[in-house]
This record gives structure tokens, sequence and C-alpha cells, in this order.
């Protein structure tokens, strides 16, 4: 079971600000994300403390098809 909050500031009518902090009651883990959004591209960096390797870099890619 995963559990988290998170906060978003438009900055434009296509991208956005976002922080998100969860806890995964299972393994007992916490994370956080920070991402910059746009209309196709998400970037930013998750932070896991208790990782091999804390900070992970994310890209992710939207695809609309309507």
């Amino acid at each position: 079971t995963l559990v988290y909050v998170g906060l978003n500031q438009q900055i434009t009518k296509n991208s956005a600000l976002n922080i998100y902090i969860g806890y995964e009651w299972t393994k007992k883990k916490i994370y956080s994300q920070i991402l910059y959004n746009t209309k196709f591209v998400e970037l930013g960096v998750g932070i896991y403390p208790e990782s091999v390797l804390p900070i992970h870099p994310i890209i992710r890619l939207n695809w609309f098809f309507w």
C-alpha cells in the first residue's frame, strides 16, 4: 500500500511544478519526487533515501491519441 501527498504549482497554461512525498506501508520506505511537467514531457528527480542510488533522474514522455 502506497500513501503520498503532493503539491502542484501551475507555472504556465501547459506546465507545472509538482512535489510528492510518499510512504510505502508494506516495505516501510519513504520517498519523494520533484517533477517539472509540460504537455508531453515530465522531468525531475526521485529521492529514495534507503536505496543504493538515493537520487534517480526521471524522464517521462506522454502521448495523447485523441
